[in-house]
Formats: C-alpha cells, sequence, structure tokens
C-alpha cells in the first residue's frame, strides 16, 4: 500500500485495471457473492426434483454447493436452474457480463474474450433469462399502456416459408408480417410491463391476456382510442380507465394529467436499445425487453454489475424460463 501511494496516476491505474483482470480471472466476485447468497439464505434449499425441503449440505466441489435431498435420495448442485448451473468457463463470465453492460453484440463479445458465437448465445440468453425474475410482478399508481410494431424476425431459424430479407430492416416496406409490443409504464417509477403479440393489431382477448393481473387495485390506466383497452376495466372494476386521441395527446403539456407522451417516450428508447443488436429475433425479443427494462431500473445503481450477478446466482428459475422461450410454450411476455 505504500509503494500504490508512491506511484504516478497513470501507473496507479494499471495496477487497478491488472489487479480488477486478475480478481475476475478467478472468480473473485461470484465466490465472495455465492457465499453472500448461501449466509443469508433462510432455512433450508428446495430440492429441484421433488420440491421437499428436507435437503442436506453435502460441502463443495470447484467452489459450487452440493446439497442432497432426504426424501427422493437425489443430489444436486446449489447453482441448479440458475444460469450459471454447469458453467465451465467462469473465468469469463464476469468479463462477459461488463461487456453485455456496454453493449457488445454476441459476436463482439465472443471474439472479445475468446469463446465460440454459440457460447457466447447461450451465455446472453441464460443471463437475460435471469433478469426475468426481478422485474415487478404489478405496476400502479397512474399507468400509461400503448403499443408499436416491430417487423417479425426469423432471425436464425433454418428453414422459414417466405423470401429472405435484410436482417433487422424495420421499414414500413418490410415484406415479413408485424408483431405489435404492448408496453405499459408506471409514472411512479416502479417498473414497466413488455408484451409481444404475435400480430400487428391486437386484439381485446390479447389486450387482456397481456394486462392481466399485471395492473393493481386503484391504478388510472391511460390508453389511447383503441377500444381493445376497454377489456382491462371490465374485468377488474378497480381499474379506472381513461383515453386520450392521438392529436390531443400532442399537444398536451408534462403537468398534465391525462396523455400518453411518458410511454411513447419508452418506445422510442426500446428502438434504440434494439438498434445496435442488428435485428433481434422475435422469438427471443421478450428478453431483450427483459434487458431494457431491468437497466432501466439499474440506471442509478454504481454496482450494476455486482447486482446481476448476484440474479443470476440467485434466480433458481432461469433455465426454466429459458427452455419455455426454446420450445415456444410461453405467452411471448415479460
Amino acid at each position: 500500500m505504500q509503494a500504490f501511494q508512491q506511484m504516478p496516476f497513470e501507473e496507479k491505474r494499471l495496477a487497478i485495471s491488472l489487479i480488477g483482470d486478475e480478481w475476475e480471472g478467478r472468480d473473485g466476485l461470484i465466490a465472495e457473492l455465492g457465499l453472500q447468497l448461501e449466509q443469508s439464505r433462510v432455512g433450508t434449499k428446495l430440492c429441484p426434483h421433488c420440491k421437499s425441503g428436507h435437503t442436506i449440505r453435502r460441502g463443495t466441489e470447484k467452489g459450487v454447493e452440493q446439497f442432497t435431498c432426504k426424501d427422493c435420495k437425489k443430489h444436486f448442485r446449489g447453482s441448479f436452474g440458475t444460469a450459471l448451473y454447469r458453467i465451465q468457463r467462469k473465468d469469463k463470465w464476469q468479463a462477459y457480463l461488463r461487456l453485455m453492460e456496454q453493449g457488445y453484440s454476441i459476436k463482439k463479445a465472443a471474439k472479445e474474450l475468446g469463446i465460440s458465437i454459440q457460447t457466447s448465445f447461450d451465455w446472453r440468453h441464460k443471463i437475460l433469462s435471469s433478469v426475468q425474475s426481478t422485474l415487478p410482478e404489478k405496476i400502479g399508481g397512474v399507468v400509461e399502456c400503448d403499443e408499436f410494431q416491430l417487423a417479425e424476425s426469423f432471425k436464425g431459424a433454418a428453414v422459414i416459408d417466405r423470401e429472405p430479407h435484410k436482417r433487422g430492416n424495420d421499414s414500413k416496406n418490410h415484406k415479413s408480417g408485424k408483431v405489435s409490443v404492448v408496453t405499459a409504464v408506471s409514472r411512479g417509477g416502479n417498473g414497466a410491463i413488455t408484451v409481444v403479440v404475435a400480430a400487428k393489431k391486437i386484439s381485446s382477448e390479447e389486450a387482456g391476456r397481456a394486462l392481466e393481473n399485471r395492473l393493481e387495485d386503484k391504478t388510472l390506466l391511460i390508453t389511447d382510442e383503441n377500444s381493445a383497452y376497454n377489456i382491462v376495466s371490465e374485468k377488474n372494476k378497480e381499474i379506472t380507465h381513461k383515453t386520450i386521441n392521438s392529436v390531443d395527446n400532442r399537444t398536451k403539456k408534462p403537468h398534465d394529467k391525462i396523455h400518453i407522451q411518458t410511454v411513447n417516450n419508452q418506445h422510442s428508447q426500446i428502438r434504440d436499445f434494439l438498434k445496435p443488436f442488428k435485428g433481434v429475433a422475435t422469438k427471443y425479443l421478450p428478453n431483450y425487453l427483459n434487458w431494457f427494462v431491468y437497466r432501466k431500473m439499474q440506471n442509478t445503481n454504481k454496482e450494476k454489475l455486482t447486482e446481476m450477478l448476484k440474479t443470476c446466482l440467485s434466480a433458481g428459475t432461469a433455465l426454466i424460463w429459458l427452455l419455455k422461450i426454446f420450445n415456444d410454450e410461453v405467452l411471448i411476455r415479460t
């Protein structure tokens, strides 16, 4: 420490960088956070096979907790179901998270870390599936809701029944279909909801499914004049629904209560967020929308990498969610 204090500024910065690289290379932060989660755990860890709480800890193997279930007699790792389950190159995991935070594409991150594109793809979606568990179940207060369209994308699909075209093209002349992204934003700052609907124009049934059990009682829901959203207040009488037409919305001032300028601004932010990825497959669009909402929630957090690592270590249903997306078994909703 005495030698460090006497170093010139540039040498200090280089030393900090080298120490940080070594810390990441030895899984330092992962090990530290894993220990914190272990110590903060209340009660026993549930068995992922039979859901029993009668489990015992049987030490660690390569830094990962090992458990045995007394009921079904099966062994399992503490990381089972999380994004870190069976990850072989944990020495590069933290660096990969840092590159994600900097907006690196899958290919660019793979090249930077010397891993395969397939590994980079798998890591990204495991991480993003973990994020899903941290988003709010419901939002309330004054909630603005509207939808916007994106081009349907089959990027990465082996066989599709149409002529090929440039990836990521979201222009009005795009020949493929469209999907709608229903977005609900709370002005209170307690999160947002994004739902992908496989249709250019949503129906009452789809609007109801998208917002079902996602809005708190006593919520003031503000939408445009799309009648599809009427179903929300019809199903839940505790929700007040107000509408505004597009012309009036553009002339409203920020202090006016009835407008949807906040959600429209969020649509613009989502489009800007998706641009660097040069076309996201519709199948994986929910994961990227999760990421957008998560980043908004973490915008003022100075320890974003630490928080994301905690999420990856603790989200026990990440792989289940990811498998459902792979198999198209879920409503395309975040």
